[in-house]
């Protein structure tokens, strides 16, 4: 181990699933020049240091599975949400124990690598990462991260394991005795875009895989934990950080509903303010003309700074109270009525777009349009409505641009 002494300048990665236990190696490396500054098996036996900048777990590629998958949704939530879906009967475990982590799209189609890891694991590992005192910024998969030349696959030896790597294409990792049998299958799904087989391995094992291929060396495989952690640093955007959903780190897991909190206090604040405005008048009017007019001018100029864009001011109490009702009838609006079973439905069912939502005045019906390729998943959205309490009635459209679509009308409550 080096004696150089790590800094807040310095990125600490931690690697997981390259042993038998939950003992986690680890590199530092500094993030000006880019050289490792300490590395050792043990992250546990590393001299206690001053705290780095950026802590990144990689797991072993034993540690998940990565498959390449069009998902061609609108957000992030959407595509998180359609990939167990996608991916149904590819994984040999059931769904709810799996986690599903994707990266940024690759091609025009929005196809993305999806990598899937059981909860068990994901805990495990940063479980291990907490009880040490390390918060991961990012986890992220080894072989996805591996820096790959678009036209070629590496084969990477760290042994006990050796790992698969096509970059955006994806790859696989398992012990190395079994990694030459089972690249032939894989190598087929990526021949026509893979030129070239770069390999940091033993020759004497993969003859028989490679047979056909153009073979050349990796140069500067020396050092495949180094060239991780440097990696793990700028990962590329396709690589999944597994960090999303329930794993994400708490921060972000509370930034939303932090955002709503803050709208709702402010709200709240807002309407005490011309509670209190209001106060002001009424206790005017038993005092004398002078302290009217004083106490009159004041909450004008207090309403004047809450609302700048209502420009005459004529009678104070009737417009506050105006304003208030406003408030009242804008929140029992029929559209935001039934907003949370129809967001819930959709998250539910995240290959259902919704195209168009509105209020069929005077009364409380709201009228919302969705489409989608599957007529499956519309009928499934619409009794996730149902089941949620949504008085719902369906009628079939005429496809729109080769989807599905049907009219959803809702009672509001």
């Amino acid at each position: 181990m080096s004696d150089a002494r790590p800094s807040g300048e310095d990125a600490l990665v931690l690697f997981g699933g390259y042993g038998t236990d939950d003992t986690l190696a680890y590199v530092r490396l500094n993030l000006r020049s880019g050289t490792v500054t300490a590395r050792g098996a043990d992250v546990r036996t590393a001299t206690p240091a001053a705290a780095s900048k950026r802590v990144v777990l990689v797991l072993a590629g034993v540690e998940a599975q990565v498959r390449r998958v069009a998902l061609p949704a609108r957000s992030e939530a959407q595509a998180r949400a359609a990939a167990p879906l996608m991916l149904r009967g590819a994984i040999a475990a059931a769904p709810e124990t799996m986690h599903y982590a994707i990266g940024d799209p690759v091609d025009a189609d929005r196809a993305r690598l999806v990598a899937v890891v059981a909860h068990a694991r994901m805990r495990r590992w940063l479980s291990a990462c907490e009880a040490l005192g390390f918060a991961p910024h990012s986890a992220l998969v080894d072989f996805t991260i591996w820096p790959t030349a678009p036209d070629a696959v590496d084969i990477v030896e760290t042994p006990p394991l050796t790992f698969v790597t096509g970059g955006a294409r994806g790859g696989y990792a398992i012990e190395s005795a079994l990694a030459p049998s089972l690249f032939p299958r894989w190598f087929d799904t990526v021949r026509a875009d893979a030129h070239t087989v770069r390999i940091a391995a033993d020759d004497s094992g993969w003859r028989d895989a490679l047979a056909g291929a153009a073979v050349e060396p990796i140069e500067d495989a020396d050092d495949p934990m180094a060239t991780l952690a440097e990696a793990a640093v700028a990962p590329p955007d396709y690589a999944p950080d597994l960090l999303q959903g329930v794993h994400a780190p708490q921060s972000e897991r509370r930034g939303a509903a932090r955002s709503m909190a803050l709208w709702r206090f402010a709200a709240v604040l807002a309407l005490i303010a011309a509670l209190l405005q209001i106060g002001a008048l009424v206790f005017a009017g038993v005092r004398d003309a002078r302290a009217a007019r004083e106490t009159l001018a004041l909450a004008e100029q207090d309403f004047r700074a809450a609302r700048p864009d209502v420009r005459r001011i004529v009678n104070l109490r009737a417009q506050v109270r105006a304003l208030l009702n406003s408030a009242e009838q804008s929140k029992n609006h029929p559209v935001l009525a039934v907003s949370e079973p129809l967001i819930a439905a959709v998250q539910a069912n995240p290959l259902v777009r919704i195209d168009a939502v509105r209020h069929a005045a005077p009364g409380r019906r709201v009228i919302v349009q969705v489409s989608a390729n599957d007529l499956q998943a519309i009928n499934a959205a619409a009794q996730t409505m149902r089941d949620g309490g949504a008085a719902l009635t369906t009628r079939d459209l005429a496809p729109i641009d080769g989807r599905h679509a049907s009219e959803w009308a809702v009672e509001a409550p």
